[in-house]
């Protein structure tokens, strides 16, 4: 068993120093160590190292050079790949991976810490297990995230374009549904029956994310103004209240929509699991809003980032699923 693990930083790479949590390229070593000392030598690691940030720095330049550097262990002969990032941004990474990665048997698992290795507390180590496990079960191929939540027994096993963001103040993970693609309890590898499979998976090719992504967010509130400069974007990304509603009572709001149509810029609408139609939506069309299958939010705001980078027809490349990133209702 040979595994390539392409380091990038995070909490995963950081000790705790004094009052800070710092950058410590000596974990490298540790977190592999951790594995041995535990399960002995039956896996050769491979060790990259092609940048080392805190991941709330990520940027296109990071994503294009991982994406690079993945590609590139796809092609030699590792049972599977294991990348270690930050917890903040590791949806939009595993997203970008997802729609990039060339299409191979070999799993690519992103692995994360809520604290640094030198805390009790750190879940980085189960997380690293739990990668490791997934690859030698051959349980599938694709990218995924491995992470333990804090009250959970199991570690889940996400789908990389069904990750949702992070409940505010929270470090755990969840995938949409709540269904991740598989649990790790015991030593083993357990997949869950009730994971939606991915109906599509594509590449795309050649791809180097623009550095910023031109797209303005927008979310839900009462009494936005919606007094913003749309000549700085490219593109809009408006999410909704929970029941999938917005405020279209709002004159700055339809106001806003015929800005952005005006300017030719697009606005999608995210989020939309429509079990009860409310009333507010009957002008979702009037306003040119352009609605999505149900989605998770950093799989489409990182599948735009990337339409915009490579100037693709953004509204047939929205709408056209890549790599599972849209669930039915």
């Amino acid at each position: 068993m040979k595994i390539a693990v392409i380091f990038t930083g995070g909490t995963i790479g950081s000790a705790l120093s004094g009052d800070w949590v710092c950058l410590d390229d000596s974990l490298k070593q540790t977190l592999i160590n951790n594995y041995v000392n535990k399960y002995g030598n039956d896996v050769k690691f491979d060790i990259l190292n092609p940048y080392s940030i805190s991941s709330e720095n990520l940027s296109g330049k990071e994503l294009t050079t991982l994406i690079k550097c993945v590609n590139e262990c796809l092609k030699e002969d590792y049972d599977g790949v294991i990348v270690t990032h930050g917890t903040d941004t590791i949806q939009y990474t595993a997203a970008a991976l997802s729609y990039t990665l060339e299409i191979t048997d070999i799993p690519v698992v992103i692995v994360s810490a809520n604290y640094p290795l030198n805390s009790e507390k750190s879940n980085g180590n189960i997380n690293f297990e739990a990668a490791v496990s997934f690859i030698k079960s051959k349980a599938g191929s694709g990218v995924f995230v491995s992470y333990k939540n804090t009250l959970k027994d199991a570690t889940s096993i996400h789908y990389g374009t069904r990750l949702l963001t992070h409940v505010e103040t929270f470090d755990d993970l969840y995938s949409i549904d709540s269904e991740p693609y598989a649990y790790y309890e015991d030593n083993k590898v357990i997949i869950n029956n009730e994971f939606k499979p991915v109906k599509n998976r594509k590449v795309c090719r050649n791809v180097k994310f623009k550095n910023e992504s031109d797209i303005l967010v927008i979310s839900s509130h009462p009494a936005d103004s919606f007094n913003y400069n749309l000549e700085k974007f490219r593109a809009v990304i408006l999410t909704p209240y929970h029941s999938a509603t917005l405020n279209t009572d709002n004159i700055n709001l339809i106001n806003f929509c015929k800005r952005a149509k005006n300017l030719q810029i697009p606005v999608f609408l995210v989020n939309l699991r429509v079990q009860y139609i409310y009333e507010s939506s009957k002008i979702f069309d009037e306003l040119n809003l352009v609605k999505l299958p149900l989605c998770c939010f950093a799989a489409i705001y990182t599948k735009l980032w990337l339409a915009l980078s490579c100037s693709y027809d953004i509204i047939s490349f929205m709408n056209e699923e890549i790599c599972g990133e849209f669930l039915e209702n």
